[in-house]
């Protein structure tokens, strides 16, 4: 794996090193030792924070927007 990380990391797209930085984490996080687990943990929560804000740039809005929309919505059902 250690191949194709490097690579992804010189050569690939932002996602796709998020995507390799996220599987690595996931693979650690299995094999990780209680008291690493959690730091592990909180390392691959941001990374998929990350992953979900660019899905939601790709799709045009983000959580926020969407929230703001659904509230915007049940006020003019009143």
């Amino acid at each position: 794996m250690s191949d194709d990380f490097s690579h992804v990391m010189q050569k690939g797209t932002y996602r796709e090193q998020l995507e390799a930085i996220r599987d690595l984490l996931a693979e650690r996080l299995v094999k990780a030792f209680p008291k690493d687990a959690a730091g592990i943990a909180k390392q691959l929560g941001e990374v998929l924070a990350e992953l979900e804000q660019l899905n939601a740039d790709e799709e045009g809005s983000s959580p926020l927007d969407e929230l703001l929309a659904s509230r915007e919505a049940d006020a003019s059902d009143r």
